[in-house]
């Protein structure tokens, strides 16, 4: 809607939304809009958040009281909103959101507290969630099963050697590794289904190798992979280029 609009700012608070059910590119690459207004909007009919504040570097808004209960989708809602520290956010009802893609990716002010009450049960696609973001929070409760197959897995059955790299940049670490904070690494390295303090699903008999192909078809348990307190020597500490195209700064 407002897609591109640079030097757009107005104050949105009188705006009855209600009845909107998609919200994607809204705002995106919208550099000085700041999102007066916004945290007094009713979006609980929204299903589609893709990209909404995609690229907008002025971004600072409390959206803490929106009601996001109903939203499939956050490919990419806050991906480099560069001034976006957090805004609330944590107190969110995401359960029903299947796709964070590159929702923080570039984010590089965004640190949201207690994030990690984030229930994530449905999420099946992750790919570069906190790619190049100093996020530091714990995320001991999230549970990343369906993304962690869902990113692994192609057809239920084989991994690919670029699906397999990236699920373990961003289910195992989490984010960019070069930026790893110590808190984000196992607490307990003895315990198997500990991976970067996130929960994945059990892995045991499948090869930790980056060298293709991977075949996981005969694969009944894959718990144990790589549980330790420092990141696999093999990941690579030099950032790729996130899902959206960019590169690490």
């Amino acid at each position: 809607m407002f897609h591109d609009f640079a030097n757009f700012d107005a104050d949105l608070g009188g705006w009855d939304v209600s009845k909107a059910t998609s919200m994607a590119s809204m705002f995106q690459d919208c550099d000085q809009f700041r999102g007066r207004g916004l945290e007094r909007w009713d979006v609980s009919s929204v299903t589609d958040m893709d990209f909404m504040f995609s690229g907008n570097s002025a971004l600072d808004a409390f959206l803490g009281r929106w009601d996001v209960s109903s939203v499939r989708s956050m490919r990419g809602v806050f991906r480099y909103a560069t001034a976006m520290t957090g805004g609330g956010i944590s107190a969110w009802n995401v359960a029903n959101v299947t796709d964070m893609r590159d929702i923080f990716c570039g984010a590089s002010s965004f640190n949201e507290p207690n994030l990690g009450k984030w229930n994530v049960a449905a999420v099946e696609r992750v790919q570069d969630a906190f790619y190049d973001v100093p996020f530091a929070q714990p995320l001991n409760d999230w549970d990343l099963s369906k993304a962690f197959f869902g990113d692994w897995l192609d057809d239920g059955k084989k991994a690919t050697p670029t699906r397999s790299h990236s699920a373990f940049i961003d289910v195992y670490l989490g984010l960019d590794t070069s930026r790893l904070p110590r808190s984000l690494w196992p607490r307990d390295p003895t315990k198997k289904s500990t991976e970067g303090h996130i929960a994945v699903p059990p892995v045991s008999r499948a090869s930790a190798s980056k060298s293709p192909p991977w075949t996981v078809e005969s694969t009944e348990m894959l718990s144990g992979l790589a549980a330790r307190e420092a990141p696999p020597s093999w990941l690579e500490t030099a950032a790729p280029p996130c899902c959206c195209g960019r590169k690490a700064a």
